[in-house]
């Protein structure tokens, strides 16, 4: 660092000695006549061209430029030059002391970024790492080595610039340098100024907005904690309803303040890219679309909630996941099947909770039997509701019921009905009434019949299984 400084003052004094070389020139006591003398020639020059017949005077070019030189003259006078030579001795002095002004900030900043180097600052998301903390560390070393420069180079500029300023052979430099700053820094002041009443409407749409919807998630997380009731307004619905609310004042904050955003978004590059993304949404995003509106359906349509059993083509299965996009539902063998929300929308959705939970209704669970015509139905009756009290998860209010079905060329049709209110462990609640039926026929001595069972007996066996 000490190096790049002593090659930069060595260069700042080759450049300041250049630039008054030629004041202290002007101050050697031949000067003087030497621009008198000067002054004598082109004047005389001048009388004669005014005496000829053109009626403009004609200067030899190299006198033309001699003469732009006097107006400097007086200005590169030994006491006025004297006064300059000192002010931009004060001027160096002052920007060397900003320069280790500078190297002190950044040194100081880059020592307190070793004193924190122990500490984990990465950047991430769960257990993914998206920038460790290494990585960070060199961003901030790259970035205050970035601002040191920058504050040189501006430092640097603004110095050059009073230096050049301050003599006249120089002076028309250091003036098309401040210009170009002034115009620069008075450009972005227009500017900011200009944009000021447009950033008051951003702020004032920005703050509405977040009130609005911080008022929008109250009122819907009362409405899911039961505190707030509406009519045919569904607690479940509080959820989906306040992202929906959400999007939409997003997407109507966003059209608001567009006309006050900076400019930029008429720039034909900017809607050429709009264009293009627009067509590749269209395009890619057609089926999504679909399953979006498909899955904002099957929300306020209520067709199932998440934990429901439901069966959908040849799927059952209890709901997991219920999204705008897909459904997830995990079947009886643990198995997960993911189904598009418009395959849902455009079938036929069979749901074996809804009345448990919505008219608080147990679901019936049926099973047929067929039996001879040699058994009494009364018999038939009492041994099928016996099999059904004896298996668990069924009630006793209501009561099971026997429907007989069908008087079939040999067998009568039974149906037992039984109601349950644990949907969920259906193939485990039919499984043992079956159990409980065959259990119950045997010590009945009651035999089962299928509708097309033949055997050839002697009239002696059974089909009844032995305890």
């Amino acid at each position: 660092m000490f190096n790049q400084i002593g090659v930069f003052g060595t260069t700042l004094v080759t450049v300041f000695f250049l630039i008054t070389t030629l004041p202290i020139a002007d101050a050697h006591p031949g000067m003087s006549e030497i621009f008198s003398h000067s002054e004598m020639t082109v004047e005389i020059v001048q009388a004669q061209a005014t005496q000829s017949q053109s009626s403009r005077p004609v200067v030899p070019e190299p006198l033309k430029k001699f003469q732009n030189f006097f107006p400097y003259k007086k200005q590169a006078e030994p006491t006025n030059l004297r006064h300059k030579i000192i002010q931009g001795l004060v001027y160096s002095l002052i920007f060397l002391a900003v320069l280790r002004l500078i190297r002190f900030i950044y040194q100081r900043c880059i020592t307190s970024l070793e004193l924190i180097k122990h500490k984990d600052y990465s950047l991430r998301i769960q257990h993914l790492d998206l920038i460790s903390s290494d990585r960070v560390f060199r961003i901030a070393y790259l970035g205050f080595k970035s601002i040191r420069i920058i504050a040189y180079l501006l430092i640097g500029y603004l110095y050059f610039t009073c230096i050049f300023y301050l003599f006249p052979w120089t002076q028309k430099i250091g003036e098309g340098l401040s210009r170009h700053i002034i115009k620069s820094l008075s450009s972005i002041l227009f500017n900011f100024i200009s944009y000021i009443p447009n950033l008051i409407v951003l702020i004032l749409i920005g703050i509405a907005t977040y009130h609005i919807s911080k008022l929008i998630k109250q009122v819907f997380s009362e409405i899911e904690n039961g505190n707030l009731h509406f009519p045919g307004f569904y607690p479940e619905w509080a959820e989906p309803s306040y992202k929906l609310a959400q999007f939409l004042l997003v997407i109507f904050s966003a059209a608001v303040a567009y006309p006050y955003l900076p400019g930029g978004f008429e720039s034909p590059a900017f809607q050429g890219i709009a264009i293009f993304g627009a067509i590749l949404g269209t395009l890619g995003a057609r089926e999504s679309v679909s399953d979006i509106i498909s899955g904002i359906v099957l929300i306020y349509s209520r067709a199932f909630l998440v934990g429901d059993r439901i069966a959908v083509n040849d799927i059952t299965g209890i709901v997991l996941e219920k999204s705008l996009l897909v459904t997830r539902i995990r079947t009886p063998k643990n198995v997960i099947i993911t189904l598009p929300n418009s395959t849902l929308r455009n079938s036929n959705i069979i749901n074996y909770s809804a009345t448990i939970r919505d008219l608080n209704t147990p679901l019936i669970l049926h099973v047929g039997i067929t039996l001879g015509y040699d058994l009494p139905w009364r018999t038939v009756h009492q041994v099928l509701l016996k099999a059904a009290y004896q298996t668990p998860h069924i009630l006793k209010e209501p009561a099971a019921y026997i429907l007989q079905t069908n008087l079939n060329d040999f067998h009568v049709s039974y149906e037992l009905n039984a109601y349950t209110d644990q949907s969920i462990r259906m193939e485990a609640i039919y499984s043992t009434l079956y159990q409980n039926i065959q259990d119950c026929c045997r010590e009945a001595d009651i035999e089962i019949l299928s509708p097309n069972y033949f055997a050839l007996r002697d009239g002696n066996e059974i089909t009844i299984p032995k305890a």
